[in-house]
């Protein structure tokens, strides 16, 4: 048995095949979002404490980075961390588990970091939708936007 091949009308098969396969896994990935967190980093945008709208220290902004096992936290001072695991909806940090590095900071950047591990040792619950990452504790709302990389 004898195939003739016409290679113009091969190539262009072979070339709209690569096209489609590139156009499917581009529309696939475009716009679509992970709900994994891990190997981000977020950006405070707005922190409401008792239902009101507080802005974060003059000078600073916090940043949340979520790591294989844990979260990094700097507010525009120390840095803070420790083991967390995301849950259910909960982001559990175990109370007495974040530590943090030691600077001297004007004390509302000191305050804030200890607001900070106040929050994040409450186990607030955490809500992905898209780049937006909120965290909730009782008296405490962050919401966050992922960070360019």
């Amino acid at each position: 048995m004898s195939y003739s091949v016409d290679m113009k009308k091969l190539f262009g098969l072979i070339l709209s095949c690569v096209v489609i396969g590139a156009v499917i896994s581009g529309c696939s990935s475009e716009g679509s979002t992970s709900s994994d967190p891990i190997g981000k980093t977020y950006v405070a945008n707005e922190l409401t404490v008792d239902g009101l709208l507080t802005p974060a220290a003059e000078e600073s902004s916090i940043e949340l980075t979520f790591t294989e096992d844990g979260i990094s936290v700097i507010a525009g001072c120390n840095t803070m961390f420790g083991m967390a695991t995301l849950t259910d909806g909960v982001l559990a940090v175990p109370a007495g588990n974040m530590g943090s590095t030691m600077m001297a900071c004007p004390e509302m950047l000191m305050a804030q970091d200890q607001a900070l591990i106040s929050f994040f040792t409450s186990n607030p619950s955490y809500a992905l939708d898209g780049s937006t990452l909120t965290l909730t504790s009782p008296t405490t709302t962050i919401v966050m936007t992922e960070a360019p990389n």
